[in-house]
């Protein structure tokens, strides 16, 4: 579909490069299905890392940050007081976390993908996670029958 019919809904650092809107096209991904993949990675990179399977009393928060949060994470600050670490698996794909030395099991995944599209998963107990957003549902990615009803695409 054209740019501009989806430009006011950007996600951050995704878009036409040097802001070159003229004959852009766009794909649009519903930000469900960024959480959905920022979970699968997160859930990924802490079995590999730890071993572990992130099951209850932990749950996972997703979010999608600006790509220059990627830079900034973690702090300075945050790394005198935390461990952290990253990894590079090839052209186009960076990740960082950061967790606390006292429970290693809570922590922080920023991953950057094309140097554009920033993922982040934070790691905690469900319960911190409950007090927090008491209304909060897991998201849904989108179906092919809700693509259709929106009307986006022909069948």
């Amino acid at each position: 579909m054209p740019y501009s019919d989806v430009a006011e809904a950007m996600i951050p650092g995704l878009g036409p490069p040097d802001g070159d809107t003229s004959e852009a096209l766009a794909l649009p991904i519903a930000h469900s299905d960024l959480s959905l993949m920022a979970e699968k990675l997160a859930r990924g990179f802490e079995y590999k890392r730890a071993a572990r399977y992130i099951e209850s009393p932990y749950g996972i928060r997703t979010f999608v940050p600006h790509p220059s949060e990627f830079a900034s994470a973690p702090s300075r600050m945050m790394s005198r007081i935390t461990g952290e670490g990253q990894f590079d698996l090839g052209p186009g794909f960076k990740v960082k976390y950061v967790f606390a030395h006292e429970n290693p099991s809570i922590l922080t995944y920023w991953v950057l993908l094309w140097g554009r599209l920033c993922l982040s998963a934070l790691i905690v107990h469900e319960e911190a996670l409950r007090l927090a957003e008491p209304r909060f549902s897991k998201p849904k990615g989108l179906t092919r029958e809700d693509i259709v009803r929106m009307h986006k695409f022909a069948t």
